[in-house]
């Protein structure tokens, strides 16, 4: 009976797609694995935003005079106001504020940070300076 003291350690478990224990060698038994170095890419969404100052505040102001008007005639419970104020509140501003979307046009891998691009554009500079 031989038993597997042999390990596998990463941070980041799907990068080993495949990971077989084989035949036993001496007194340890074959691990053998493969990794995946391509990194994945994860793309953020594109964040919506909304410049504020190109809104049409006297129909937002008009919107919410009349769901102000429709909400207290109604009389909810005091469970969902905050809910139906901020759907109230949203609703207005996607209708009368213009919306805009912003995201990467690039997407880096995760391993390309702030210190490894300055690195790389600090040996552009040298290689430029070389010619």
């Amino acid at each position: 009976m031989s038993y597997i003291v042999d390990l596998v350690l990463t941070s980041y478990p799907a990068a080993i797609p495949d990971l077989t224990v084989d035949r036993e060698f001496s007194d340890h038994c074959i691990v053998s694995f493969n990794v995946l170095l391509a990194p994945t890419f994860m793309h953020a969404p594109p964040r919506k935003f909304f410049p504020y100052n190109r809104g049409d505040y006297d129909q937002l102001r008009a919107d919410l005079d009349d769901f102000q008007c429709s909400f207290f005639e109604s009389c909810p419970d005091t469970n969902p106001v905050e809910v139906k104020c901020k759907q109230a509140l949203r609703f207005a501003v996607e209708k009368n504020v213009p919306s805009r979307h912003a995201g990467t046009h690039k997407s880096r891998p995760p391993w390309l940070n702030a210190s490894v691009h300055e690195l790389i554009r600090r040996r552009d500079r040298l290689a430029k300076k070389g010619k």
